[in-house]
């Protein structure tokens, strides 16, 4: 199958839904990153997932609010840079299966989606603080401690961690559309986190196997065509991993030529988890305003969500998207 046989849904798809959710919300601090920038410690996060209890989780009544909205496919985070697993994997022991409610989550997701007739994905995060492999590098919550930095690390482990974990998504759930992998970067130290050092020609193959048809983002590389040759990746260093679309972030481009298909990850208030503590939400109109800007210059909107604890997407979410149906009528 060609790029542009993989890439025809896509880019008439306009609007798709982002759902973040890991055992953050029991906190109710962003996802990964509360714990990256140390607002909690590694302990008390990693305790969150013995009060995870999403026994109101209902993917069904979120497929269908997504459809009523117009959206064409939704993402989901299967496992975000706190290295919670969203799915009960085989890889450690830092999953769903060992929470109190035990069940897969990622399961549901597709087949409630599918059933709505919507393409499904799969987020998820190169980076992950809580193997014991992972590289200690200046995002990471231990890069102040000693007796962490003293310990011996198999990066080589690590990328064999990533690809199994891969490989368990796209071959336990049937079909999947959309991979979406997150993020690459340079570390303080110069050392370039992208590309090969994921074994990215080794992945990408193994995605492309295990999915034919499915379209990758491009954040296995560095260089997003939005923001220009960035770290010293130029192509084709870049387009080498560059997968198939481009992920602005948080902003639709304004008028310009774009090189390749594109989407723009939104979301309606600060933060990507749920955060009860967030009280800046975009309205209805906005958020429109936003995804008719996208899709005029050829580009997609993925809108996201944060689910509570217990499974239900808050209020005022619900209302948004149910607000932007009715705009879109």
């Amino acid at each position: 199958m060609t790029t542009a046989q993989r890439l025809a849904w896509f880019q008439e798809a306009d609007f798709g839904l982002f759902v973040h959710w890991s055992t953050s919300c029991v906190g109710g601090v962003e996802i990964g990153w509360g714990l990256g920038r140390r607002e909690v410690e590694p302990a008390v996060y990693e305790r969150w997932m013995d009060e995870f209890r999403p026994s109101a989780y209902d993917p069904d009544s979120w497929a269908r609010l997504a459809a009523e909205a117009g959206m064409r496919y939704a993402v989901l985070t299967t496992k975000h840079h706190d290295g919670f697993c969203m799915w009960p994997t085989d890889q450690t022991d830092y999953h769903v299966g060992n929470t109190p409610g035990g069940q897969d989550l990622v399961g549901p997701f597709v087949e409630a989606f599918r059933a709505a007739g919507l393409k499904v994905g799969f987020y998820h995060s190169l980076i992950d603080w809580r193997h014991p492999n992972y590289r200690i590098d200046h995002y990471h919550p231990l890069r102040d401690d000693a007796d962490a930095l003293a310990e011996p690390r198999d990066w080589s482990v690590y990328v064999t961690y990533l690809h199994n974990q891969v490989d368990e998504l796209l071959s336990r759930y049937g079909k999947i559309d959309v991979m979406w992998f997150d993020y690459s970067y340079v570390a303080e130290d110069g050392e370039v986190m992208a590309g090969q050092k994921w074994q990215a020609d080794e992945l990408l193959a193994m995605v492309r196997k295990k999915q034919p048809e499915i379209v990758i983002n491009n954040r296995l590389a560095l260089r997003y065509s939005f923001e220009g040759p960035r770290n010293g990746f130029t192509p084709p260093d870049w387009m080498q991993y560059g997968g198939d679309f481009d992920t602005p972030e948080r902003y639709v481009p304004g008028e310009f030529e774009p090189e390749r298909p594109w989407e723009s990850c939104q979301t309606m208030s600060e933060t990507w988890a749920w955060n009860p503590r967030d009280k800046e939400y975009k309205s209805a109109e906005v958020l429109v305003a936003e995804l008719e800007q996208a899709n005029r210059y050829g580009g997609n909107v993925l809108l996201n969500v944060g689910p509570k604890p217990d499974g239900l997407l808050p209020e005022i979410e619900v209302a948004r998207l149910r607000e932007i149906a009715d705009l879109r009528k």
